[in-house]
């Protein structure tokens, strides 16, 4: 089983960019924290960064509700491609191809809406808009 849930913050705002079949797509970084004590028990912070993709109507729905700094959860697959650049080197990527995603409120936001106008966005979003979203708060999402 290939699937991957991943809790954390937009690194820049999202750009819809369309492949030359007219598919719409979003490339973004999404960074999670890591917690821990370190060896002087004081606490200790560790962020990863992870690159991801999103396709179709979910692209669109992604570039037009989520900014930069906003606190999601996305739900997808690992995706590993590799290439030869220019100069004949070899190149590799790892990516998450987003299949859901979703806003998660903020702690220290109790609006929960990221400072957006009160058109409040979609709660989830789906590759396969046909089917209906179960109706806890957190599909998909173990927290």
């Amino acid at each position: 089983m290939n699937h991957v849930v991943l809790i954390g913050r937009i690194g820049k705002d999202p750009e819809l960019r369309k492949t030359a079949s007219g598919t719409s797509v979003v490339g973004v970084s999404l960074a999670t924290t890591e917690s821990f004590k370190g060896k002087d028990g004081n606490r200790q912070d560790k962020t990863d960064w992870h690159n991801l993709q999103i396709w179709g109507k979910s692209a669109e729905t992604f570039e037009k509700w989520v900014k930069k700094g906003d606190r999601i959860c996305v739900e997808g697959r690992v995706s590993y491609r590799q290439w030869d650049d220019r100069d004949g080197n070899k190149r590799s990527q790892t990516d998450i191809v987003v299949e859901k995603f979703e806003f998660l409120q903020d702690k220290k936001n109790d609006s929960g809406n990221g400072g957006r106008n009160n058109s409040a966005p979609p709660q989830r979003d789906q590759r396969q808009p046909d089917q209906t979203p179960p109706d806890d708060d957190l599909d998909g999402c173990p927290f």
